[in-house]
């Protein structure tokens, strides 16, 4: 009996051991501010949850890195060191979309980011005045269909969720 104690000692030792530094690094962090790239211009939507989550007790710093459909902010977190203070705030865009949309990215979608978290999930609509003739969305699309250039519409940009709908 003494024997197998031994061994399971041991065993379970080594891997209370490795875990050590992981809980002493851990405590440390954050040591300086936690730089939040937001791939978008100030003021939209994915910039405004940044600042939400920004204000929290972190010490963190919101950059604005705007253009290219989020490729711009993106490849500066791709290319930034791996070691947890440079991070994303984005869309799905820069992981699903831009791959589609653009034939050479300067970031892989899948081996240059380790996803965290998400932090908002939110609809897209279609929205127009009430004085319009369209009450639902088939006698919106089969006007636009029937009338091709007719129609006026915003959006964020190439690539953005918004250009696709």
């Amino acid at each position: 009996m003494r024997t197998r104690i031994k061994p399971l000692f041991g065993l379970l030792f080594s891997l209370t051991a490795q875990f050590i530094p992981a809980i002493t690094m851990a405590a440390d962090y954050p040591e300086r501010p936690i730089k939040m790239v937001v791939p978008f211009p100030p003021g939209g939507a994915t910039d405004v949850v940044s600042r939400l989550m920004e204000t929290g007790s972190l010490s963190s710093v919101i950059e604005n890195r705007g253009g290219a459909g989020a490729v711009i902010g993106a490849e500066v977190v791709a290319k930034a060191a791996p070691d947890g203070y440079t991070i994303l705030s984005t869309t799905a865009g820069v992981h699903v979309v831009n791959p589609a949309i653009y034939p050479q990215l300067p970031y892989d979608p899948i081996k240059s980011f380790s996803p965290v978290g998400q932090s908002i999930s939110a609809p897209l609509v279609i929205a127009v005045p009430t004085s319009s003739p369209f009450k639902t969305l088939k006698d919106f699309l089969a006007y636009a269909k029937k009338n091709p250039g007719q129609l006026n519409y915003g959006t964020a940009g190439t690539g953005s969720s918004l250009h696709q709908t």
